[in-house]
């Protein structure tokens, strides 16, 4: 089965190459909208690592998540990523990590309950910090490999550079299609420069649609607070950013109704 589903997934993602025209080429410029500079994105040839950049590919979890830490000097990071599109606008990230049945220290988070935030992440606009459950990490890390944490925070650094650029989802729904299709435009940036098997941008696709919203599935309202949609809404909105770059993402998080296609 879960070869089947895996497969199914790649079909998809192929599929996604004839949609909305030809994909974007991921060298040339990826964005150009208020707030955001349209910059190259990374070269797929090797390009030398800085002194305190991790180099390679990532095969554990502590260099996967050296993607999301490692500084904008270092290629492929999601820092270098967000600098080349936002400028100076784009500042080192505040992430911090709690354990379920805790409330994270976040704004987002004051007088809340411990079990909405438990096997979660999110960001926080209120005090700009993206924040993660050390459970749900170690699940996706046994799930599927050292790369899956890092997607889900991609997805939630998606969030913050949408609003640093001022750009948000109209909707719920076109919100979060609007963050996961940054992180599949990441993942691209982030495997052209050597930092990770295409294996690991297949299994972050698969982990997007097994995410997806199927117990509320055909009642989600575009609307509705937290609203992600269906499996193929997310996997379509990952491959959108993964084939056709960040100008797409911009169109989806346009998008009134929080449709991908």
């Amino acid at each position: 089965m879960r070869g089947r589903l895996l497969g199914g997934v790649v079909g998809l993602l192929l599929a996604l190459t004839a949609c909305g025209g030809a994909p974007a080429d991921s060298s040339g410029p990826q964005r150009s909208a208020p707030g955001r500079t349209s910059s190259p994105g990374a070269d797929s040839t090797p390009q030398s690592v800085p002194p305190g950049c991790a180099g390679g590919q990532a095969r554990d979890l502590d260099n996967a998540l050296r993607i999301i830490k490692d500084g904008p000097e270092c290629p492929g990071s999601t820092n270098q990523f967000w600098q080349k599109q936002l400028g100076d606008k784009w500042t080192t990230p505040t992430i911090i990590s709690y354990d379920d049945g805790t409330l994270p220290d976040s704004k987002c988070a004051d007088g809340g309950n411990p079990d909405d935030f438990s096997d979660n992440a999110f960001y926080c606009p209120l005090d700009d910090k993206v924040a993660y459950s050390n459970q749900l990490m170690e699940r996706l890390f046994q799930k599927g490999g050292p790369y899956l944490p890092v997607v889900v925070l991609q997805h939630e650094l998606g969030h913050r550079a949408d609003h640093i650029a001022d750009i948000v989802g109209v909707v719920s729904r076109s919100e979060e299609n609007q963050a996961d299709c940054d992180a599949g435009a990441n993942t691209k940036f982030s495997l052209n420069a050597g930092r990770l098997p295409f294996t690991d941008a297949l299994k972050s696709a698969q982990l997007l649609f097994e995410l997806g919203d199927v117990s509320n599935f055909g009642a989600e309202t575009a609307n509705d607070p937290g609203a992600h949609g269906s499996p193929p809404q997310r996997l379509t909105a990952y491959g959108r950013g993964y084939f056709q770059g960040l100008g797409i993402c911009d169109n989806l998080g346009r998008n009134p109704t929080g449709h991908t296609l």
